[in-house]
């Protein structure tokens, strides 16, 4: 059985738990495709537009917010049993392909596709024809999942599956009690939580347990949480 991975950007250099996912099949042949190779490659095949109207008649097909036309030929060729695309956005834009050829479509929702995503154009009423005609929608965590309810996705058809990471590839070296030093990586705005990560370190300070922090990121709370 196959399964066609698809992302427009195939894949931003911090999209590494999309890459997880695709390299870590056990029961399906993953095959990808993208119109713009990313910076993160995964280690299975991708497909890509191979010539120069290719690509740009697939650049049109994305500002339209429709199937790239390559996609198709690939389809016809893998005969995937399932597609899978990452980010709202490209769900929507699997759609033609999906309901054309009949296969089932999942989409994986991440986070600025619920949260910021809607606020721009027609993405809620688009968001309403993928919730009609999609086959399953996977949300990383109980609160996105809620608000896809609240966008109009049925709850019978979402899927709550939170990243995981092996961590047997990760031994733990060990060293003196109190050498404890800390870093927390990401923008510096509400839904990052560093604020939440400061409450459990003052638990820290309170119990007398040094320790140090660096905080890489830059936000709108950076004055604040200084």
């Amino acid at each position: 059985m196959t399964v066609l991975h698809y992302k427009s950007i195939f894949l931003n250099a911090s999209e590494t738990f999309i890459a997880r996912v695709i390299d870590n099949h056990d029961r399906y042949t993953a095959v990808s495709a993208t119109v713009t190779r990313g910076e993160l490659l995964p280690g299975t095949e991708i497909f890509a537009p191979e010539t120069f109207f290719s690509r740009a008649r697939s650049i049109v097909d994305l500002r339209l917010n429709r199937t790239p036309s390559f996609v198709y030929r690939l389809a016809r060729r893998a005969k995937p049993d399932v597609i899978h695309a990452h980010f709202g956005i490209d769900g929507f834009r699997m759609l033609g392909l999906s309901r054309k050829l009949d296969i089932p479509l999942i989409t994986s929702f991440y986070g600025h596709d619920v949260s910021r995503l809607i606020k721009e154009g027609r993405w809620r009423s688009r968001y309403q024809i993928l919730a009609r005609h999609g086959s399953r929608f996977v949300a990383p965590s109980a609160v996105m999942k809620q608000e896809l309810i609240e966008l109009g996705f049925p709850h019978d058809r979402i899927d709550l599956v939170k990243f995981g990471l092996d961590l047997d590839a990760f031994a733990f070296a060990g060293g003196p009690p109190y050498a404890r030093r800390m870093m927390i990586v990401g923008r510096l705005v509400e839904k990052k939580g560093h604020s939440i990560a400061f409450a459990a370190l003052e638990m820290l300070v309170n119990a007398g347990v040094p320790f140090s922090l660096d905080v890489f990121g830059d936000g709108e709370l950076r004055a604040e949480l200084e």
